[in-house]
């Protein structure tokens, strides 16, 4: 009897939801915006000290001529070449993940023009139905149509932790690439002071571009992931510290420096990246625990349903 306007309703509920993602997932996204606005703009003033300050010292500025003085001019200019790399990387880094938080910003406010209007949808249908079922004064109509609202938020939410899943695991495999190349880098780093000669800081070098390459993309995919964290966060009130995860590449490049002939500093970015993949595996741990426990809810009411029309 109901089954034409059911249909409809689920099909409303479903749209009404999809466009809360959206909104949850904007917001996000704009606040993501705004603190990589403000990071990209004190990374490029950090950016043009290290430049001067690695240009006072290769000039003839006092600097220069008091290094040279003491005697520790090469030392000081290594190691200003080397913080201004690492603000370099730390500044392009920035740069690329502010574009694509943009570009998604772009994508989604699109989407969620489309999809603004299935409230008011959703609503009309709803009361609809509500007058059918009191004209009919079915009692096993309400809660049968009470129990199908429930499994759809549920299916709805196990779709929302279905794509924080499969974020996170995308993350956590770049990491896993990154903490690879890292311990082969490290290994070579520990045969070339050896005396491995070329080839071996060859292929440490290459090794550590590798990593370079997963941990760029690990951040862009934790951008992702935090916004399907966020959207699981307003559905479930879950509790879950993802501030790290903004600093994840500057812990990582904060290791990174022109000369890799120094151990502990592969150690330093490795230990960043093991440390950020233990946050991700933690929580992708509480997704999936979250994720079971609302299949078995579906799952009773489900039954609950079925128990409802059998006696009917």
């Amino acid at each position: 009897m109901y089954s034409d306007i059911n249909e409809e309703l689920q099909k409303a509920h479903e749209g009404m939801l999809y466009h809360r993602k959206l909104v949850s997932k904007l917001e996000d996204l704009k606040a993501q915006k705004s603190a990589l606005v403000k990071k990209v703009e004190e990374l490029m003033k950090q950016v043009e000290k290290e430049d001067l300050d690695v240009k006072n010292l290769e000039g003839k500025s006092i600097s220069h001529i008091f290094y040279t003085i003491l005697g520790n001019l090469d030392e000081k200019l290594e190691k200003e070449r080397e913080e201004a790399l690492a603000a370099r990387l730390k500044y392009d880094q920035a740069c690329m993940d502010l574009r694509n938080v943009e570009d998604n910003i772009a994508r989604l406010e699109l989407e969620e023009a489309k999809n603004r209007d299935w409230k008011a949808i959703y609503q009309k249908i709803y009361n609809e139905k509500k007058e059918q079922l009191i004209r009919s004064a079915s009692k096993t109509g309400e809660e049968i149509l009470n129990l199908s609202q429930q499994i759809t938020a549920l299916r709805n939410y196990g779709r929302e932790l279905k794509e924080a899943i499969d974020a996170g695991e995308d993350v956590f495999t770049h990491l896993e690439a990154a903490s690879k190349s890292l311990n082969s880098a490290e290994g070579w780093g520990a045969w070339d002071l050896m005396g491995g000669g070329f080839f071996s800081d060859l292929a440490k070098h290459s090794h550590i571009d590798e990593a370079k390459v997963e941990v760029s993309k690990a951040q862009v995919k934790l951008s992702r992931f935090r916004s399907e964290l966020a959207d699981i966060k307003v559905i479930s009130n879950l509790s879950i510290e993802i501030s790290d995860f903004e600093k994840f590449a500057d812990f990582f490049f904060d290791g990174l420096f022109a000369d890799w002939h120094m151990q502990s500093k592969i150690k330093d970015s490795l230990e960043s990246v093991e440390r950020t993949k233990n946050q991700v595996n933690h929580v992708l741990k509480k997704l999936k625990s979250m994720e079971k426990e609302n299949m078995d809810r579906i799952n009773l009411l489900n039954e609950e349903i079925n128990r409802l029309i059998t006696n009917a």
